[in-house]
């Protein structure tokens, strides 16, 4: 019987239970790494400790001590399937937290993006169940979304956007409805707040229309009713969910029970402002003054450019020149884009003929026109006029 001698009951109990403590250890030990990246989740995927975990969860390979291989019986699997889900039960919680607080109570466009991973995260947890692979999706395309630099108004090309709230009649349709448009954003909001909402329906509110609702707002009173306190809310509003700027905790001790309290601090978060955000101000201030109004702010530009190159969104700065271009802010736009090769953000090789077009001298936009056959001949007036001007 030698070939076929097994190991004994009390062999098998003894490598199966070694083996359980062992791979409960490992994966307890795992997960309590994931709480170092809670706000840092990308950094989680990219170190690789996903696959990590992933090794972690499998059912081990068991050998008794002749190291002769032990199956898992059923009943096996299902006491490690018992044991993972008491372990992740914790951990789910806590993802489902970190959603809540960085889409609902604490937002920003840095916690968006957080959100994502916990979110997949939270997915892989769940064995990958793809019914999450929606509000993934969804979420994703909200952030995208978040990120962009105008995201209601069009740029058709440097120095020109299209704003639908230029034609007067359009402008006037809206008087009847905004009020309807900004009341259901702020209903959205609220729900995504309900005490016990699913995870999945909770981010099923943060969409691409929502963003996109806020900025529709925000556009129509800059246009109707400047410097208004309703356009200051909208603002505020969409300042709070689209935003490159990280709230920071600000902890003051109170001498009553020696208590002490955090609490969010958003009064910075003004720096943090996208593109979009800040060229709605200076349409305001140009209504308002004109480029004199809004040179008085010209520190804050300064450090607004500093802040989104420190972020990584020089698209946001390269998007500033470009609606000062569509203001006729040519000063402003010439000491944009002088800070940026400052700075050494790469101009397009159209913003380097706009800036030596502005340091020569020039004030008007610089058109580029299709010529539709070679026979035609196309000539540019503004070039007179600045001739002129200058002499």
């Amino acid at each position: 019987m030698g070939f076929f001698t097994t190991s004994s009951d009390t062999d098998i109990v003894e490598a199966k239970k070694g083996a359980f403590n062992r791979w409960e250890g490992s994966l307890s030990n795992a997960f309590k790494e994931l709480e170092n990246y809670y706000y840092q989740l990308e950094n989680f995927f990219e170190d690789g400790n996903l696959s990590y975990l992933e090794e972690c969860r499998k059912y081990p390979i068991i050998v008794d001590r002749r190291e002769r291989l032990v199956k898992l019986t059923d009943r096996d699997k299902q006491q490690y399937d018992e044991k993972y889900n008491e372990i992740v039960e914790h951990y789910k919680i806590q993802l489902y937290n970190l959603v809540f607080k960085h889409l609902v109570e604490d937002p920003g466009t840095y916690h968006t993006k957080n959100s994502v991973y916990a979110l997949k995260l939270y997915k892989w947890i769940c064995y990958n169940n793809k019914r999450y692979d929606e509000s993934i999706n969804s979420l994703t395309k909200y952030y995208n979304q978040c990120i962009e630099p105008f995201i209601y108004i069009k740029q058709e090309s440097y120095g020109h956007f299209s704003l639908i709230f230029d034609d007067v009649q359009v402008l006037k349709n809206y008087d009847s409805k905004i009020d309807e448009i900004y009341n259901s954003v702020l209903n959205r909001l609220e729900e995504s707040k309900k005490p016990d909402i699913s995870i999945t329906k909770m981010s099923s509110f943060y969409t691409p229309d929502l963003i996109y609702q806020i900025a529709e707002c925000l556009w129509y009173y800059a246009k109707k009713q400047p410097n208004s306190a309703k356009y200051n809310q909208v603002k505020e509003t969409y300042m709070k969910y689209v935003n490159f700027k990280e709230p920071e905790e600000i902890t003051q001790n109170i001498d009553f029970y020696y208590y002490k309290f955090s609490y969010p601090d958003f009064s910075h978060r003004k720096i943090g402002m996208n593109v979009e955000t800040l060229i709605a101000d200076c349409y305001i201030k140009n209504q308002m003054g004109g480029e004199n109004v809004i040179k008085l702010e010209w520190n804050f530009i300064s450090q607004w450019i500093d802040e989104m190159h420190s972020q990584g969104f020089d698209n946001q700065c390269h998007g500033l020149a470009s609606g000062f271009a569509w203001l006729k802010l040519y000063n402003l736009e010439r000491d944009v884009l002088r800070k940026m090769v400052k700075m050494g953000i790469v101009l397009t090789s159209y913003e380097e003929k706009r800036l030596n077009f502005l340091e020569s001298g020039g004030t008007t936009p610089m058109d580029v026109y299709k010529v539709p056959h070679d026979y035609y001949f196309y000539f540019d007036r503004s070039a007179v006029d600045w001739n002129e001007k200058k002499a």
